[in-house]
């Protein structure tokens, strides 16, 4: 057998073996009681003496870890809770807060205190070209045509609008995103597990999955260098010792958009790898599991193992106290993160590496339009 026919047997072996574990699961089979885990008042109260003791140090808010703000009781289920994440269902749901009980300041604490017990380490989500290191970023909607009516030019990406979203990933392994306000109608969250995608698509047509292991010309909007050639699917390894897959699925990389034009000189997409684009967002939906959210719900998911999708929404007002907000911060974590696939080395530096000290990160407490250079490759 030649070089080349050994290698071809071992990616189609590659490419038709099965995922299993409780990562790999079907929407139907999901219960809120296995991701929602709700706070009573005296879990509520410790949030409460933890932030109050952290603002009582008088440190800028990138000091908020583990330390800073102590969870004596609650801190071991949440890093139950962080394992579980990376390794069970890969969501999660912390429930039982009233954004309306705190000031803005305040709620912000108290989701950046609990998300330090999921995830160790805050990503920077503006790329490399911005000094602003913001490790929070404001989902809600900016009012589309009123900003172009003042600046045709003006980029606004699709999270600052009410548009909806296809299934997709972003970056970094774990998101978490704190519900100030849901909107009046849609606004729906869809879920889906990696790990079914792959194993479907594995079964109905092995050639997409061979064709997502292909370099794609990424653009890498807002970073040096400005492009990338690297797969949407990558083998790694867990803590747990079993090796994983991680299923990536974005659009303005390859198609760009009308104020955020893709450069001319990268390569357009294959027809067999739009096709792909395709295929995952149609088995994403067929077997998607939707969230139920309530105002004050923190929610986390592994970015590495669960796509998300979200409908277009109506707000009840333009009124920004009633506008559907939610405040996203994306994490690492040291003990149980995955393994980095050596692809996505110089993203994941991007993005977890540029800070030297904590008084670096920046935080913006008032929603804001997004720059056109949040991290995509």
């Amino acid at each position: 057998m030649t070089p080349v026919m050994l290698a071809a047997k071992k990616r189609m072996a590659r490419n038709k073996k099965q995922l299993a574990g409780n990562l790999v699961w079907n929407g139907d089979e999901l219960t809120e009681d296995i991701y929602v885990f709700m706070l009573n008042d005296t879990d509520i109260q410790e949030l409460e003496s933890a932030m109050r003791h952290f603002v009582a140090l008088d440190k800028k808010w990138g000091h908020i870890n583990q330390s800073t703000f102590p969870l004596p009781v609650l801190g071991p289920i949440l890093r139950q809770r962080s394992k579980e994440i990376h390794y069970e269902y890969g969501l999660l749901i912390v429930r039982g807060l009233t954004p309306s009980n705190y000031t803005s300041e305040q709620f912000m604490i108290l989701h950046a205190g609990i998300s330090s017990w999921i995830g160790s380490q805050r990503a920077v989500q503006n790329g490399n070209t911005s000094r602003e290191m913001n490790v929070a970023l404001h989902i809600t909607d900016h009012d589309l045509q009123k900003i172009r009516a003042q600046d045709p030019n003006r980029f606004v990406p699709s999270s600052n609008t009410n548009a909806a979203m296809p299934f997709h990933t972003d970056s970094g392994d774990i998101i978490s995103l704190a519900y100030v306000q849901l909107s009046q109608t849609g606004g729906q969250v869809r879920v889906a597990s990696s790990g079914t995608v792959i194993n479907t698509l594995q079964q109905e047509n092995p050639k997409v999955i061979e064709t997502l292991r292909q370099p794609w010309p990424w653009h890498m909007v807002g970073n040096n260098p400005e492009a990338a050639y690297h797969g949407l699917l990558h083998d790694t390894m867990g803590k747990d010792g079993l090796p994983k897959m991680i299923l990536m699925s974005e659009r303005r990389p390859f198609f760009g958009d009308e104020k955020c034009a893709r450069p001319k000189w990268l390569p357009e997409l294959s027809g067999e790898q739009k096709y792909a684009l395709e295929a995952i967002e149609r088995v994403a939906s067929g077997c998607c599991h939707t969230i139920k959210l309530e105002v004050g719900d923190i929610f986390f998911l592994n970015n590495l193992a669960v796509l998300h999708a979200r409908s277009s929404y109506v707000d009840s007002s333009q009124d920004p106290a009633s506008k559907r907000h939610a405040i996203r911060i994306v994490l690492r974590d040291w003990q149980n993160g995955w393994d980095i696939p050596p692809a996505l080395h110089q993203r994941y530096h991007t993005m977890f590496s540029r800070i030297t000290h904590p008084d670096e990160e920046g935080w913006q407490v008032t929603p804001h339009i997004w720059g056109n250079d949040p991290q995509h490759g």
